[in-house]
């Protein structure tokens, strides 16, 4: 497969990561859980693989919360999550997301199933990481630390390599992505300095 491979986080990805934390909030749906799968321990070392399989444990997340199911009881809620890929020897996946606390128990059992279907083997130590999230900006930090250093300074954030990563590495639910939070109005446009404006120019956040 042919994915474009990146360094950094971009200043553009990054860029949307307050607006969507204060989205989730005013959606009810807070990002009150910070999950890490290190797929190297799980023995899932192949890109291709963990990127198909990190993207098959999101679908299963926002199914699972949409529809709890008649037995299992709970709220259906819409997804929300903000989440990175980085390979600093082991390649994880950082997922800053949303799980009612009614169902916190079976999310991470469900959720240990779904990894072991995907690496067809049982959990192994280390491969997760599963804590509640008690300061949601300093935790955004922590996803950042692999921000473009350019634009570190700007986040007041200290860069740490996150290795080289084939396809999309940072990302939101799409309720909470750039186009909604500019229309709930948590995303404001940014605008140049007059001084430094090109003519008629506005640039994104």
């Amino acid at each position: 497969m042919g994915h474009r491979v990146s360094k950094h986080i971009s200043r553009r990805q990054a860029s949307n990561t307050r607006p969507a934390i204060l989205l989730a909030e005013e959606l009810g749906t807070p990002l009150n859980q910070f999950v890490t799968i290190n797929f190297t321990a799980q023995g899932i070392t192949d890109e291709d693989e963990i990127i198909a399989a990190l993207d098959r444990i999101r679908a299963r997340y926002a199914r699972w919360a949409k529809a709890p199911g008649a037995r299992r009881g709970g709220t259906p809620f819409r997804a929300a999550m903000i989440w990175c890929l980085e390979d600093t020897g082991h390649r994880a996946a950082h997922l800053l997301m949303h799980v009612p606390a009614a169902r916190l128990a079976r999310f991470r059992i469900d959720l240990e199933a779904w990894i072991e279907k995907e690496s067809g083997r049982p959990i192994a130590d280390g491969t997760l990481d599963m804590r509640p999230v008690y300061n949601v900006f300093g935790v955004r930090k922590y996803m950042l630390k692999g921000l473009n250093p350019a634009f570190c300074p700007l986040y007041r954030i200290d860069h740490v390599p996150q290795g080289e990563i084939r396809g999309k590495r940072f990302g939101y639910t799409q309720n909470l992505g750039p186009a909604e939070c500019r229309r709930h109005g948590t995303k404001k446009p940014y605008r140049w300095p007059r001084r430094h404006a090109p003519a008629g120019a506005m640039a994104p956040a």
